[in-house]
C-alpha cells in the first residue's frame, strides 16, 4: 500500500479519474493499472533518495511535504513535460537540484564519504 492515495494524486493533477462516485470510492479508470503502478515507482524513488525502507515509513507519520515529493514524482512519470526539466533526473545530478530534491534535501540521511 502506498502513503500517497489514489484519491490524493487525483486531486492533486487533477487527473478527472472514473470512480463510482460511492463512498468509500472505488476508482473505475481504465488509467488506473498505470497510475498505480507510477504511484509505487515515484514512492520507491523517493524512499530510495531518502535511505530508508519502506518499514520505516508508516502511512500516518508522512508529512505534506514527503506527500508532495511524491505527487511531483509520479506527475513525471505519468505525464513527463518536455517543457521542463525531469526533477527524477535531477536527483543524479551533483548536487542534487530542482523542486524533488529541493522537498526532500531536509529529511535525507547523511552519506559519509
Amino acid at each position: 500500500m502506498t502513503v500517497v492515495s489514489i484519491e490524493e494524486v487525483n486531486a492533486a493533477l487533477r487527473l478527472d479519474l472514473q470512480n463510482d462516485g460511492g463512498s468509500p470510492v472505488t476508482f473505475d479508470d481504465d488509467r488506473l493499472p498505470d497510475v498505480e503502478m507510477k504511484l509505487s515507482q515515484a514512492e520507491d524513488i523517493v524512499r530510495a533518495y531518502l535511505k530508508i525502507e519502506a518499514t520505516d515509513w508508516p502511512p500516518d507519520e508522512i508529512s505534506d511535504r514527503l506527500k508532495a515529493a511524491i505527487i511531483l514524482a509520479f506527475q513525471a512519470l505519468f505525464e513527463p513535460d518536455p517543457k521542463r526539466p525531469d526533477p527524477i533526473a535531477d536527483l543524479h545530478q551533483t548536487p542534487p537540484a530542482g523542486p524533488l530534491a529541493g522537498l526532500l534535501r531536509l529529511d535525507r540521511m547523511p552519506t559519509l564519504a
